[in-house]
C-alpha cells in the first residue's frame, strides 16, 4: 500500500491508472514529447518503419545534460536508425508537456500537414498525463500511447519498491490532479 493525499492506495490501482498503453491504429503521425532518453527515438523509428508513417514530430527545448535541444538529440537518433530527415519535424522551444503538445500542434497547422491517427511515444510513467494533455490539444484525433521504459527503469509492477521511482510516479499523480482535475478515485 502507498500513502497518498491522506489515503492509502493499492499499488496495483495506481499502476493501472498511470501506466497505460493503447493499441496502435494505423498511424500517420508520431509525436514525441521532449526527452533526453534514446528509447523514445528507438521506439518511434520502429513504428515509423512498420506503419510507413508520414511524419514524426519531435519536441523539446535545450537540455544541459545533452548540450542540445531534446528535439535535435532525438532526431539525430531517428536519422541514425534510418528515418529520413525530411520526415522529421522539429519543435525546439517547448519546455514542458503542455508546450510540447501545443507547439507540435501549431507546427503541424503552420505547415498545413493533415493527419488522422496519432501515436504518442512517451515514457511509461508519463503515459497517462501525456495522453490527457495531447488529447486536450489534438481534439477529434485518436491518440494511441506507446510507452517506453527509459534509463530510470520504472516498471509498472515494481515502481513502489524504490524511493526514486515512487517519487516519479506519485509526482505524475499530483500533476494529473493539478492540470487535468482527474484522479484515481
Amino acid at each position: 500500500m502507498i500513502f497518498y493525499k491522506n489515503e492509502w492506495y493499492n499499488e496495483k490501482r495506481i499502476s493501472e491508472f498511470i501506466f497505460i498503453e493503447d493499441e496502435i491504429k494505423k498511424p500517420d503521425m508520431i509525436l514525441i514529447p521532449g526527452s533526453s532518453q534514446e528509447a523514445l527515438a528507438i521506439k518511434a523509428a520502429e513504428i515509423f518503419k512498420k506503419y510507413n508513417v508520414k511524419y514524426i514530430v519531435v519536441s523539446g527545448h535545450f537540455n544541459e545534460k545533452i548540450q542540445q535541444t531534446e528535439a535535435r538529440f532525438l532526431s539525430e537518433i531517428l536519422v541514425q536508425l534510418g528515418v529520413p530527415s525530411e520526415k522529421i519535424l522539429l519543435e525546439e522551444t517547448a519546455s514542458n508537456t503542455l508546450e510540447n503538445a501545443e507547439k507540435s500542434f501549431e507546427l503541424l497547422c503552420k505547415k498545413n500537414i493533415a493527419y488522422e491517427n496519432i501515436v504518442l511515444v512517451c515514457k511509461n510513467y508519463h503515459a497517462k498525463r501525456a495522453k490527457l494533455t495531447y488529447e486536450n490539444i489534438f481534439k477529434n484525433h485518436p491518440i494511441s500511447v506507446v510507452p517506453v521504459i527509459d534509463d530510470r527503469k520504472v516498471f509498472k509492477d515494481s515502481w513502489f519498491n524504490h524511493e526514486i521511482t515512487t517519487k516519479l510516479v506519485i509526482s505524475e499523480l499530483h500533476k494529473i490532479e493539478k492540470y487535468h482535475k482527474t484522479t484515481i478515485h
